[in-house]
C-alpha cells in the first residue's frame, strides 16, 4: 500500500502555510498603511483649516487696528501710534508667513 503522507507532502504543506502567512502579513501591513494615510490626511485637513482660520483672523485684526489707528492718529489710552503700527506690522509679517497655505477667501 502506498504511503499518503510523505516527507515531500510535509514540505508542500509547510510551503503552503508559509505563503498563506506571508500573504496575511502583507494584507495586514497594507491595511495599516492605508489607515495611517487616512489619519494623516485627516490631520492635514484639520491643520490647514486651523492655519486658514488663524490667517483670516490676523487679516481682520490688522485691518481693524489700521482703522483704529486712522481714527486715533495719536494713539489711545497709553498706546502710542508707534506701538499700534508695530502691532500691525507684526500681524502683516505673520500673515505673509502663513501665505503658503492656499485658503479660500470668504467675504466678511
Amino acid at each position: 500500500m502506498k504511503r499518503l503522507i510523505t516527507p515531500s507532502w510535509y514540505r508542500e504543506k509547510r510551503l503552503l502555510i508559509t505563503h498563506v502567512l506571508l500573504a496575511v502579513g502583507v494584507v495586514l501591513a497594507l491595511a495599516g498603511t492605508i489607515q495611517a494615510s487616512r489619519d494623516n490626511h485627516t490631520l492635514a485637513v484639520a491643520t490647514h483649516r486651523a492655519v486658514c482660520t488663524l490667517r483670516a483672523d490676523l487679516v481682520q485684526r490688522a485691518d481693524s487696528a489700521q482703522r483704529f489707528l486712522d481714527a486715533h492718529p495719536g494713539g489711545f489710552a497709553g498706546f502710542t501710534r508707534k506701538e499700534i503700527q508695530q502691532t500691525i506690522t507684526n500681524e502683516h509679517r505673520t500673515i505673509r508667513s502663513l501665505s503658503t497655505a492656499h485658503c479660500e477667501v470668504t467675504p466678511p
